[in-house]
């Protein structure tokens, strides 16, 4: 046990839940810079009651020529991950981290928990001998673990190489004319984003600005741009993880109120882009408070890049919270925006800081696991908070199947609808992207029907919006009236949640405060069984997880060559049936009439330039969609492609009569 020398209650030292480690740190780590005041000094009463096995920060050492080690210490807890390969194709093979309320001396047998890549745990020993200013590490793990020995001990001389226990190269890109944030002052003291991470014993390396020579598209980067964008300029590998992130300094969002924006995409783009709005921000914040919101809205999309959530969501439960990663907006329930910078102290909640100094790597690297994977908020009062858990609440929410019927094709893209319906009797004022499953307040799971007890899956979105709903848009519902949206739940940041044939159960819960919160009736559909094995091989191509992403986007300029493919394959089918009533088809004309509307910007010669808009493979797509087509489509998205058909229709038309 430790003591809050705040409080003076007493604490756990460390809680282990799952792959995270939890630390209760002092408020001298939270309020120190580790170049002045290093990790952990004068803290704790396991430092302060025994010798400490050596000085906290990172260490680095070799077991042999076969495997690199990294070591993390803190008075609380010690964790560390062991790679095996060349720089190029290094290997993560496991993270093991110390287990709670132990006392941490030198020579002393340290019980360790280890993750491996394919998920696989097991118990260990760590023995830790100082020995000439550096650390003799023994490692024993009592069960396989994939390349690691068993019962035999991984050795290693570990040399300490600074306080800092996160090292994460940082790539700087800045659209031209944009000025991205600059130091703060905080009680004396000149924070930057780079020294705010610092602070919670992260160093950010610099890998090299980037310069991006263009002027933004006339409404704002739109996120499938973005995409793009992020694919040209990326210095580094995107298709395996790294302790790297791409940070984009542009002007403006085509969308309204929009601070930032968070990829989580399994292959291109794996947790490690994010982007901030700087010029909107600097339109929407009061001159006096830019430059902290700003640094605010920085240190929150790096956060997620290193999978950190959202302290207000409803599974976290910190609306309270004071850390980078809530929003000033949201704090203590709303309305609170002026308490809340008042308070803020440009940090982590304790266990934020206990997940970044001892969270797996799998786990924290961007380009590992999915987006909220670790649950690192699970510590007493970090518990599930109670979700709404009956149906037809004042605000109830409703999923709606295909009007053809809740059975799909195999391998075809699941849209469903969603209706939002007032029966409170009164007005009712909502934000504009309440039914957004991007913006956080829409939470859909998926279970798989198997005859057995199976849990739900979580679907993730593979874009993250960060929205200010403090000053964004707002509809005002009527009694009675209802909002509708839909939801694409083909591929998200997990892969294709439908990707075998059988009964599913899709359910939704809405949480947006007080007052306003209703989860959905379940609803049940059906993956048919491939019927020949031509629809096998057809459904090799479509959940191709290229085909997915580019499909859940609408497109994008990163995947010219699928959308090609996926072009290719919808006119098979039409062809066959000599219409495009097949509903594969019928999606892939909708998805791609939007990718061939629509202009990239490329990276061309050092320039960027607009290029990828074909108005004729445009029309192409849009003739294929007639009234019967969009019947294999839920209602709402039936009527809203519908309505965008019509309006493309009388633009292009009026653009031929003046020509």
């Amino acid at each position: 046990m430790v003591t809050d020398p705040d409080t003076g209650n007493s604490a756990p030292a460390a809680v282990v839940d799952g792959e995270a480690i939890w630390v209760r740190l002092p408020r001298e780590l939270l309020q120190g810079a580790p170049a002045h005041a290093p990790i952990g000094a004068g803290a704790g009463a396991t430092a302060a009651e025994e010798e400490p096995i050596a000085e906290p920060g990172r260490y680095l050492g070799l077991d042999g020529d076969s495997s690199r080690l990294e070591l993390r210490l803190t008075p609380e807890a010690v964790s560390g991950d062991i790679f095996r390969g060349a720089a190029s194709t290094e290997r993560w093979l496991a993270s093991f981290r110390s287990e709670p309320e132990q006392v941490l001396a030198p020579q002393a047998a340290i019980a360790v928990t280890a993750i491996g890549h394919d998920g696989k745990r097991a118990s260990g020993g760590l023995v830790l001998r100082p020995q000439d200013g550096k650390l003799d590490l023994a490692l024993t793990f009592s069960a396989p673990l994939d390349q690691l020995p068993l019962n035999t001990p991984v050795r290693a001389r570990m040399r300490r190489d600074g306080p800092f226990l996160r090292h994460i190269a940082l790539e700087l890109m800045t659209e031209r004319g944009v000025s991205p944030a600059v130091a703060v002052d905080h009680g004396g003291a000149s924070i930057h984003f780079r020294e705010a991470l610092a602070r919670a014993g992260v160093a950010l390396e610099d890998r090299g600005p980037t310069d991006i020579p263009s002027e933004p598209p006339e409404d704002g980067w739109s996120e499938k741009e973005l995409h793009t964008l992020m694919s040209d300029f990326a210095q580094t590998n995107l298709s395996r993880p790294d302790l790297s992130v791409r940070l984009l300094w542009l002007s403006k969002s085509n969308r309204n109120n929009l601070l930032g924006v968070m990829f989580d995409d399994e292959d291109a783009l794996p947790r490690q882009g994010c982007a901030v709005f700087a010029d909107a921000i600097r339109v929407m914040t009061k001159p006096g408070q830019r430059d902290r919101k700003l640094l605010q809205i920085a240190v929150h999309e790096i956060g997620h890049a290193l999978n950190l959530a959202h302290r207000f969501d409803a599974d976290v439960g910190q609306k309270d919270s004071l850390s980078f990663l809530n929003y000033d907006w949201k704090y203590r329930g709303g309305g609170r925006a002026p308490e809340f910078w008042e308070l803020f102290d440009f940090s982590f909640d304790p266990d934020e800081l206990g997940f970044l100094h001892h969270g797996s790597w799998g786990s924290l690297v961007p380009g590992g696991d999915r987006f909220r994977s670790a649950t690192y908020w699970h510590e007493g009062t970090y518990g599930y908070p109670a979700l709404p858990d009956e149906e037809g609440a004042a605000l109830s929410l409703e999923i709606l199947p295909p009007l053809a019927g809740p059975v799909f094709h195999f391998a075809q893209p699941v849209i469903l609808g969603l209706r939002l319906h007032n029966g409170t009797g009164r007005n009712v004022d909502l934000p504009a992207n309440l039914l957004d499953p991007k913006s956080g307040g829409l939470h859909i799971s998926i279970t798989r029907e198997t005859g057995r007890v199976e849990d739900p899956i979580r679907f993730y979105p593979i874009t993250h919006r960060c929205i200010d709903q403090g000053q964004s848009e707002t509809v005002t519902l009527g009694p009675g009236n209802t909002m509708e949206s839909n939801v694409n739940l083909s591929f998200g940041g997990g892969g294709f949640p439908f990707a075998e044939p059988g009964n599913y159960r899709v359910e939704a819960t809405l949480a947006i405060g007080e007052g306003a919160s209703g989860r959905a009736a379940p609803l049940r559909l059906r993956v048919s069984m491939p019927q020949t094995r031509r629809e096998e091989n057809l459904a090799l191509d479509l959940l191709d997880t290229k085909a997915g992403r580019c499909l859940a986007l609408g497109g994008s300029g990163a995947y010219d060559d699928t959308a090609a493919r996926l072009l290719g394959i919808a006119e098979n089918l039409r062809a066959k049936s000599g219409m495009a009533r097949d509903p594969i088809a019928v999606n892939i004309f909708r998805s791609l009439g939007f990718h061939y509307r629509r202009a990239y910007p490329r990276l061309r010669n050092g320039k960027i330039v607009l290029e990828g808009a074909d108005r004729e493979q445009a029309k192409r797509c849009s003739s294929a969609l007639d009234k019967t087509a969009l019947r294999i489509f839920d209602p709402v998205t039936a009527r809203e492609t519908g309505e965008y058909l019509k309006g493309i229709s009388a633009v292009e038309g009026s653009s031929v009569n003046k020509a």
